[in-house]
């Protein structure tokens, strides 16, 4: 097994979406205190942050990838399996784990948890086999089965899409899974950055948890929203 790298992926979105890496929370970027969590992670042995789509302005995120000394990669493909080869291939590694740059709250046990069971199996991909919350877990995929992935397809724009065409019948490939942690396990809450409400929603997390340098305790948040349903149902709708 050789190295295992996250790829902090852009996503197609303008300045003004809740999603664009500079949206800030707390202050800074969520696309930093993405990084920021992933370099907490022992068991990441590489972190490249990867600009896509040919309209995108790169020179911001080139400068924070510098200070925080990771990878920096642009790839004009909005089909996120081709870009994440570009990525893996700049930074030396044979396996990813794909992190969207609207993922302020990835989950560092999990990811540990799947890092590990996809170097034991070595398995093509490796995901939860819980449903987890949004934003709080990424799959480890083979960067050699991202790269024989059909480029065809619009669908591979999206992580949906990718997931798909990963679980395809047709492609044969070689799963593994692992459970989740107690605290995520089939809890029913969106910590993922796609809309105006969940954007709002984790500027509120971030404001009450969030304490410089340290990164956000994510079983305090989940405890926190079990004991406040309506703060957790704000984004379900």
């Amino acid at each position: 097994m050789t190295a295992i790298a996250a790829i902090v992926y852009t996503l197609n979105a303008t300045e003004s979406d809740p999603g664009h890496p500079l949206q800030p929370l707390e202050g800074q970027p969520q696309v930093r205190h993405v990084i920021e969590r992933l370099r907490q992670s022992d068991r990441l042995e590489r972190i490249a942050l990867l600009a896509t789509g040919p309209e995108a302005s790169h020179d911001p995120l080139a400068k924070l990838a510098g200070e925080l000394e990771i990878g920096f990669v642009t790839a004009s493909t909005p089909r996120l399996p081709q870009a994440w080869v570009e990525a893996a291939g700049a930074v030396g590694a044979d396996h990813i784990v794909p992190i969207g740059v609207n993922q302020p709250l990835i989950d560092l046990e999990i990811l540990g948890s799947l890092i590990k069971e996809h170097q034991r199996t070595r398995a093509d991909y490796t995901i939860t086999s819980d449903f987890v919350p949004p934003g709080t877990a990424a799959p480890v995929i083979r960067t050699e089965v991202c790269r024989t992935l059909e480029s065809g397809s619009t669908a591979l724009s999206t992580m949906e899409g990718v997931m798909a065409a990963l679980q395809d019948p047709a492609h044969a490939l070689q799963s593994a899974s692992v459970p989740a942690p107690w605290y995520l396990r089939n809890i029913n809450v969106r910590l993922v950055v796609e809309t105006s409400k969940d954007y709002e929603l984790l500027g509120m997390l971030y404001g009450k948890f969030y304490q410089d340098p340290d990164i956000v305790p994510l079983d305090d948040v989940i405890y926190f929203l079990s004991q406040n349903p309506g703060i957790a149902g704000y984004n379900l709708t």
